[in-house]
C-alpha cells in the first residue's frame, strides 16, 4: 500500500456512513413503477425513492479501513447490493464498491478487507486455476 493510500485508510474520521442500496430486483420494480406513474418524467421520483429505500449505517471515530471491513462483511451477506462508504461532509472521502458478486466474478484483483473475504477470493482463484482452458 502506498504512503498516500495508507494515510487515507488509517486516518480517523469522526463519522463515516455505510450505505446499502437495494438489490437489482427491487431497483427494477421501483423504476418500472415510477415510469408507469410519471412517464418521461420518471427519473427524479425514481432517484428520490431509491434514496429513501437505502439503508445508512453511521460509524463514529473509525478509520476508512475499519469502515471497509464492516462494509465487506455486509457485501458478503448481501452480495447483489452496492455497499458504499462516504463521509457526510461536503467533498468528504468516499469509496464506491462493486457488488460482492461482481467482485467474485469480474474483479478478483480488488482488495479485500476481511479474512472471510480474502478466503472467498482465494478459493475462487484456486478453482479457476483448476478449470481447463477452453479453446
Amino acid at each position: 500500500m502506498s504512503d498516500m493510500n495508507d494515510a487515507f485508510m488509517t486516518r480517523v474520521h469522526d463519522e463515516l456512513n455505510i450505505t446499502i442500496s437495494v438489490d437489482d430486483v427491487v431497483r427494477d420494480k421501483i423504476e418500472a413503477f415510477q415510469k408507469a406513474i410519471h412517464g418521461d418524467l420518471w427519473y427524479e421520483p425514481h432517484m428520490k425513492a431509491m434514496r429513501a429505500a437505502r439503508t445508512v449505517i453511521t460509524l463514529e471515530n473509525v478509520t476508512m479501513r475499519q469502515a471497509c471491513e464492516m462494509a465487506e462483511s455486509i457485501r458478503i451477506a448481501k452480495p447483489d447490493s452496492y455497499v458504499n462508504i462516504e463521509s457526510p461532509k461536503p467533498g468528504g472521502d468516499f469509496i464506491c464498491n462493486v457488488t460482492w458478486n461482481a467482485q467474485c466474478t469480474e474483479f478478483l484483483e480488488y482488495e479485500t478487507y476481511t479474512e472471510e473475504g480474502a478466503e472467498i477470493i482465494a478459493e475462487i482463484k484456486r478453482q479457476r486455476e483448476l478449470m481447463p482452458v477452453n479453446y
